[in-house]
Order: structure tokens, then sequence, then C-alpha cells
């Protein structure tokens, strides 16, 4: 039997087409991973008993005329609420305790929640160490302190 030039053609892009599509099955998918995509640090944790992590998101550090805060978010992907503790050491002094529900985002310096206030002598550029605990894991964080010459990082007018 002959096929004529137009099924042919179709049966041809068809294979293809299901060639083409083993890459997409062979490589996962970018999205579902997590990333730091810009100046903020990041770190997950996944508490004892917990199914789905608890993470801190776009943590940043901007030193201006009010001194040093830093913003960011915490990510609370499990069922159950957890309390994320941030305690600024060695050379920097500050910290907070956050309630995070379950599936909830909490903005640090966003509504409700007021940026964390650190004093410290560095200067940007410098690192600033903070010590994260969620439930009963402690995990260090490095977080570069930035200044308000970007644009994007000074406060709102």
């Amino acid at each position: 039997m002959k096929l004529r030039p137009l099924s042919r053609a179709a049966a041809l892009m068809g294979i293809a087409a299901f060639s083409l599509s083993g890459c997409a099955y062979f490589n996962p998918t970018q999205t579902h991973h997590f990333y730091q995509p810009a100046e903020g640090a990041l770190l997950n944790f996944t508490p004892e008993g917990a199914s789905k992590p608890v993470g801190v998101r776009n943590l940043l550090a901007v030193k201006g005329a009010n001194g040093v805060q830093v913003t960011g978010a915490i990510v609370n992907q499990s069922t159950e609420d957890f309390t994320v503790s941030l305690a600024f050491v060695e050379g920097a002094n500050g910290g907070a305790s956050i309630n995070v529900p379950a599936g909830e985002t909490i903005k640090i310096g966003g509504e409700g929640v007021d940026p964390i206030q650190v004093t410290t002598s560095k200067k940007p550029g410098d690192n600033l160490f903070v010590d994260i605990t969620v439930g009963n894991e402690t995990q260090r964080l490095t977080v570069q302190l930035l200044d308000e010459s970007l644009e994007y990082l000074a406060p709102e007018k």
C-alpha cells in the first residue's frame, strides 16, 4: 500500500513529536527545584513530622539611613503550624520569632510583620550570619549585606 504525501508527512511529524517529547520525560522540570533567583538567600527545613518543607525565601539585609533592615518571606508548605526563629550572630545582633500557620506565607517587612532590625558595624558587601530554627533543627544561613544604591532596594517613598 502506497501512502499519499500528506499522510506520509503527518506520520513523520507524529513520529518526530513523539521522539522529541522524550526529552522532557528524562530531564526534570527546573521549576520543581528550589533555587536562588536573585540577591536574597534561601534555606529549607523539613521538620520532624512534617510532610512538606518550611522555607525561608529571599532573605535580604539592606543597610540604609534607618540601620540594617532584613526582609524576606517564610513559606510553610506543611499541614502543621510552625514557629521560625531567626537570630543574627557573629558581629550582628537582632532577630525575631515568627509564627507561620500551615500552608501560609509570611512576608517579613510586608503586611503585619515589620522588617527585622539588626545592629552591626559591618559594611555593605560583608556577610551577616543568621541561625534559623524550625522545630528542633537549627541551620546557619549567610546573608550578604547590601546597600540602597540599587533603586529597588531603597525604601519606598
